[in-house]
């Protein structure tokens, strides 16, 4: 149970990686804890019980033990039809895992979420403020109807704007927070200054606080100059919202450009009035930023000194332009007979994706799409669109971070499995004996996929970590029942009896422990409960453990035996092809 987190905790740096851990660390320290007990405690208590009486007279567990006696004979009869069951078994996966939903870094919707402003062009914090409050008076007239309990703005000219809105509880509620942003896309009021759009962060990795809940799209228009990216992305991001319904805004990051003045140096007419463009540039920043000077020391310490201009916080285009450079003569030159300047749009950041220049598009996902189901969407629309050359479009974070999880979930599972061979195999001294008991881990995945179908699940990195978990606990049965069957053969019972024999003794504890399990996980699997309050949710860790688990136990309990019985001709079998010792050789080693 505890070695299957060993390649996750040890070897893992990623998203999926750090989910584990905190989940693996506790599980880890509760289960020594409890063995300590098991081995220490729980012996000198039993010892100081007494027996309850009638523990032997429950008709409906000997009836039930009858009964599984009678199914026993019948499987280690009937081989052939049980190893159908099991092929049987094991196929029947395929209807489940083509219609349960994989969304690795998805969860429900946050209750909490924001909308933040893609403002287009540069506007003064007043205009902002005018949006924002009139965005505000929006949403309260349609507090009740919208079902929300608390709404805020921040307006900052670095970080833009946005607006936060928390809805009434889950209880008191009727809609999910996904209902009432399209309620409020559908109803809001158009702004000069842009528009505001939910957030993609939720309830995964790289989700922040106030999140949509829901798994964001991002993808990567790379190419040469950001001259052509910006326009080029925009039209992309129209074109997306256009052509897949099930994406919601649809936005480019260079959506919100600044404006900003560019001055550029008249080389040949500086040089022609004994200037260099450095000496044109250090003015400059002298101008608007003042130069740093050596410290002025004081007995109490040393003060920060700059050179400014008067009023250089407050320096216009204008002004600038007129300040006068002196040339080594003693004569002097305004600035705007060396340069030319000029206030046009720019980006705030140039971003670079594998050595090229990018920008991301980000959109939010429609209630019930996931990126699996909206890759292919977007390959078809984005088929034909008319790129220039040296451009084009890739599927970037969101994309690449399910990828690369789903390739680490697969590779961890399997290290998982050698582990537990290997521990297996050191406790039965065999090689051959824990095949049969891996067999459990095969059928609990079989019950995960049916379990999260019945259920509507969709299988998010916390199933992952579920299933993990039920690779360690699952063959706890097989290790039980096999143990005793090999003790009983020990004392001289045949095989068929010690399996008969072995199952009967084995099925009320096996039974206790599956039941107390799976009713330990009950309120988990029914909760909302999160990890870190804003993280995903630990139901389906808790259905992956529960589901997978009981259909392990029944049919382990039916097919195990069989299993067993397989392996053990085919040992029997390996140690037949040794040739037998010569009767000479044997005689001279005694």
């Amino acid at each position: 149970s505890i070695i299957v987190f060993l390649p996750s905790v040890f070897g893992s740096t990623t998203e999926v990686g750090v989910f584990l851990y905190y989940v693996a660390v506790p599980l880890t320290v509760a289960l020594l804890c409890s063995w300590l007990v098991s081995v220490s405690i729980i012996p000198m208590l039993a010892a100081r019980i007494r027996l309850p009486r009638g523990i032997r007279d429950v008709q409906i567990v000997e009836r039930w033990k009858d009964s599984y006696e009678r199914l026993l004979r019948w499987t280690l009869v009937h081989r052939w039809g049980t190893i159908g069951l099991i092929f049987l078994t094991v196929l029947s996966a395929a209807i489940p895992l083509s219609l349960v939903k994989f969304d690795f870094f998805g969860g429900p919707p946050d209750r909490k979420f924001g909308a933040n402003w893609d403002i287009e062009g540069t506007y003064t914090l007043a205009q902002m403020e005018s949006a924002a409050r009139q965005m505000e008076r929006f949403l309260l007239d349609n507090k009740k109807r919208f079902e929300i309990k608390t709404v805020y703005s921040f307006i900052s000219q670095e970080q833009g704007m946005g607006t936060r809105i928390e809805l009434i509880d889950e209880a008191q509620g009727t809609l999910t927070p996904t209902q009432v942003q399209e309620l409020i896309r559908k109803e809001m009021p158009g702004f000069a200054i842009g528009k505001p759009n939910f957030e993609s962060s939720g309830g995964g990795p790289g989700g922040g606080g106030g999140g949509s809940g829901t798994s964001g799209v991002t993808l990567d228009i790379g190419g040469d100059s950001s001259e052509v990216l910006g326009p080029l992305a925009s039209d992309v991001a129209r074109f997306l919202q256009a052509s897949v319904p099930e994406l919601r805004d649809v936005r480019s990051e260079l959506g919100n450009d600044q404006k900003e003045i560019r001055v550029s140096v008249d080389r040949a007419r500086a040089a022609a009035l004994g200037f260099t463009a450095q000496q044109v540039a250090s003015t400059v920043q002298v101008a608007m930023r003042g130069a740093p000077m050596r410290e002025f020391r004081t007995s109490e310490g040393e003060v920060p000194m700059w050179l400014r201009f008067k009023d250089s916080e407050k320096i216009s285009l204008d002004t600038l332009k007129q300040v006068r450079l002196t040339r080594p003569d003693g004569t002097s030159v305004p600035l705007d007979a060396l340069v030319m300047v000029s206030t046009e749009p720019g980006p705030i950041a140039i971003n670079r994706t594998d050595g090229r220049t990018a920008v991301t598009i980000t959109a939010n996902l429609a209630e019930g799409a996931t990126l699996r189901d909206i890759r292919p969407k977007i390959d078809a629309a984005m088929k034909d669109f008319p790129f220039p050359p040296g451009y084009g479009l890739s599927f970037g974070r969101s994309f690449d971070g399910e990828v690369k999880a789903g390739k680490e979930m697969v590779f961890n599972l399997l290290l998982a499995l050698v582990l537990i061979y290997m521990v297996m195999a050191a406790l039965f001294e065999s090689a051959l004996y824990p095949i049969s008991i891996l067999s459990a881990v095969l059928f609990s995945v079989v019950g995960v996929f049916w379990t999260f179908l019945l259920t509507g699940t969709a299988f998010s990195v916390m199933a992952f970590i579920g299933v993990m978990i039920l690779f360690g606990v699952v063959v706890n049965n097989g290790i039980v029942l096999i143990e005793h069957v090999n003790n009983l053969r020990r004392l001289g019972y045949l095989r068929s009896e010690a399996l008969v024999m072995g199952g009967k003794e084995r099925l009320r504890p096996i039974l206790i422990t599956t039941a107390c399990t799976v009713l330990g996980l009950a309120p988990l699997c029914l909760g909302e409960t999160s990890l870190g309050n804003n993280g995903p949710p630990y139901f389906p860790m808790a259905r992956a453990i529960a589901g997978g688990l009981v259909f392990s136990t029944a049919v382990s309990l039916v097919v195990l035996p069989t299993m067993y019985a397989i392996v053990d001709d085919f040992a029997r079998w390996l140690r037949s092809l040794k040739p037998a010792a010569p009767a000479a050789e044997l005689k001279s080693a005694v």
